[in-house]
């Protein structure tokens, strides 16, 4: 018989209003329960399917022995968030159903999985949850939400605020920097922030703190071993380091330090 489940700390994770969890392969069950917050549960195997539900609903959970999932928690206010951003009022209903063709879903709560099940998290783990987070929220209120659209902000950051998320990012390098904390630095909202940002730069915060990251070690690379400079911009371990300086640069650190 299934065990009750009763997710790990390596296998969830809880950040402003978000919350990740991963389940499977051996068997469990989840008794009746509701809660606030707007549930995605999106099941790997044979199956595959996605579930939408909506927040205060009475709903169990659970899978049989070898399947694999992942469940999603928004929170009320990252909902209206996003709904302020898109719609003409504060709020909006979305309903339960199942949304097996929905390929953003299943590809984010892929994402989650694969990020939650690896030894070792992402660097700055925040700031990729963060993304995931938003981009569900936002794609969530635009798709099934009864909400009239906004028309398209074509705003982008100005080169003052695009100077103050640089210097922000660049004097928290060995920190869990989260992308509230960048919105904060220039005054915007989340996904405010976030679409002037990428309209800005080409690249989601993510990937701009990446690339900063890589150049700030660029930097150090000729002082110091390359486990110092690995925690020095904010990554768990030289292996995790490496590997996205391979990704971004084309050869391995100690290779480009001998050039």
């Amino acid at each position: 018989m299934a065990r009750q489940w009763r997710p790990e700390p390596g296998n969830r994770v809880a950040y402003d209003g978000f919350v990740a969890m991963v389940g499977g392969p051996d068997g469990r069950y989840l008794p009746e329960h509701a809660h606030a917050d707007l549930q995605i549960t999106v099941r790997f195997g044979p199956r595959r399917t996605v579930q939408l539900v909506e927040p205060h609903e009475p709903h169990r959970g659970g899978w049989p022995d070898g399947e694999r999932l992942a469940v999603m928690l928004l929170a009320p206010a990252l909902l209206a968030e996003a709904v302020d951003d898109v719609a003409f009022r504060s709020a909006c209903t979305i309903r339960s159903g199942a949304h097996p063709r929905d390929a953003l879903l299943r590809e984010l709560g892929r994402a989650v999985a694969i990020e939650l099940t690896r030894p070792q998290g992402a660097p700055n783990r925040r700031l990729f949850f963060d993304a995931i987070s938003h981009t569900l929220a936002g794609h969530v209120v635009r798709r099934y939400g009864a909400v009239p659209e906004r028309a398209l902000v074509r705003d982008a950051l100005t080169a003052r605020q695009l100077e103050c998320v640089r210097e922000l990012v660049d004097a928290s390098l060995a920190d869990d920097l989260g992308v509230a904390a960048m919105a904060a630095s220039v005054g915007l909202a989340l996904r405010r922030f976030t679409d002037r940002f990428r309209r800005a730069t080409g690249v989601t915060p993510y990937r701009y703190v990446l690339e900063r990251r890589i150049a700030a070690a660029k930097r150090f690379l000729p002082q110091a071993p390359i486990a110092e400079v690995a925690l020095r911009v904010g990554f768990s371990s030289q292996s995790h380091f490496t590997s996205t300086f391979v990704r971004l640069v084309g050869v391995t650190p100690a290779r480009w330090r001998d050039r």
